[in-house]
């Protein structure tokens, strides 16, 4: 508890000699001491082939946003990651999408998390979508839930007619 409570104070100093403050933020981290049990958790869930951050990561490839990182990922005490950065989204016209699961063996965790995309409907989509604030902040979102609707069936056609084992090397060659 002592030595959390040292480092805080060091990171805090820190920051502020470089110049990278934010103190909301850094009063938040300041209380974040886990224990031993919890530290365990966290670095399961941490983990760059654990469930919950492969689970990130196809959220972020189905929304067409920016790469998978560690950057603005949050984790709680209990191991639940929270992604926050969905920035620099883009249209894609779902050959990314084909791509990637031409190197993706149909019996990974891998496959297997981004297929539980698959398992949205379209009525998923269109609430979502439907519920982003009518704002000038938030821009128009016209033709959006079609777009969304349409990755999502190109993902349901891709998980029910996965690639044949030794596809990814196929392709590679």
């Amino acid at each position: 508890m002592v030595f959390g409570k040292v480092r805080a104070s060091f990171d805090e100093l820190f920051a502020k000699i470089i110049g990278k403050t934010c103190p909301p933020a850094d009063q938040l981290f300041a209380r974040f001491d886990p224990s031993p049990e919890e530290l365990k958790v966290i670095e399961s869930s941490v983990s760059v082939v654990g469930r919950a951050y492969l689970k990130i990561l196809a959220t972020r490839i189905f929304l067409g946003v920016s790469s998978g990182h560690f950057s603005n990922v949050l984790v709680k005490k209990d191991g639940e990651l929270v992604s926050l950065d969905h920035v620099s989204g883009k249209f894609e016209p779902g050959d990314d999408l084909e791509m990637l699961f031409r190197f993706v063996s149909n019996d990974s965790l891998v496959f297997e998390v981004l297929c539980e995309i698959a398992k949205l409907t379209e009525g998923d989509i269109r609430a979502a979508v439907a519920g982003i604030p009518k704002h000038e902040a938030c821009g128009s979102t016209d033709g959006l839930a079609d777009y969304f609707v349409g990755r999502l069936k190109l993902f349901q056609k891709l998980c029910s007619a996965p690639q044949p084992k030794g596809a990814a090397e196929a392709v590679a060659a």
